[in-house]
């Protein structure tokens, strides 16, 4: 697929460059994001688009909202293929990858498709929504343990009325992907390999933040996140 590239991204992976490792002296309790984002960009399935604008939206976050874990961000890629590991787990402080595993998109995204191509924050409208978001209180529902999150920008801030959470789901396990090539596709929901779900929910819940990418120009016009310093 052509990739989109937006301008102020192509100038946020600036940041990906080795250059990063001059920044060796900063204390060890802050965030070296230079170094931590080029880590990802060699260690995982994640675009440097993603990488850059997860820590942009993390940044913006912690400004805006109350985050209580400021050491998790998990960061959710839907450029790449819904066969791959396309969430993952970071301790920013560390870089260290505490999980990585698959999630299934919508089916307005792109049923039937490896890829998610449309985002939507419409009601009934079974697709994914991107930007940043907040993890909120676990639950017990239809899928078994689930996850609410709360979406901080307009691109996403319907999810939590849209009963748009994090669940368990036999269509986005290793075995159905191996099988069938791809994760099934949810009603928008960021559907998980039931073997990882709990693991992943236990870690992430109340109060950590997540970020999803998309190729959307619209998000990319609207977005305020990129005015923050990474």
């Amino acid at each position: 697929m052509k990739q989109y590239v937006n301008p102020l991204i192509a100038a946020c992976s600036l940041m990906l460059l080795p250059l990063s490792f001059a920044q060796a002296s900063a204390p060890s309790s802050t965030p070296n994001y230079l170094q931590v984002s080029y880590n990802l960009s060699h260690s995982t399935n994640l675009s440097p688009q993603a990488i850059a604008m997860a820590f942009a939206g993390y940044q913006w976050a912690l400004k805006t909202t109350h985050v209580n874990n400021k050491s998790i961000l998990t960061i959710v890629d839907f450029s790449v293929s819904s066969a791959k590991d396309r969430m993952y787990v970071i301790n920013v402080r560390t870089g260290a990858v505490l999980m990585s595993l698959p999630v299934a998109h919508g089916k307005g995204s792109g049923e039937g498709s490896r890829w998610a191509t449309r985002f939507s924050n419409s009601s009934n409208s079974l697709e994914s929504s991107i930007g940043v978001f907040v993890t909120k209180e676990p639950y017990y529902g239809e899928h078994g343990l689930s996850l609410r999150i709360k979406g901080l920008e307009p691109s996403n801030n319907n999810v939590y009325d849209r009963d748009v959470v994090i669940h368990p789901a036999n269509y986005a396990s290793r075995d159905f992907i191996r099988m069938v090539g791809r994760a099934g596709n949810s009603w928008g929901c960021f559907a998980v390999d039931p073997e990882q779900s709990s693991q992943l929910i236990r870690l992430i819940e109340n109060g950590s933040v997540m970020y999803a990418y998309g190729r959307s120009p619209q998000y990319m016009a609207s977005t305020k996140i990129l005015g923050n310093t990474i």
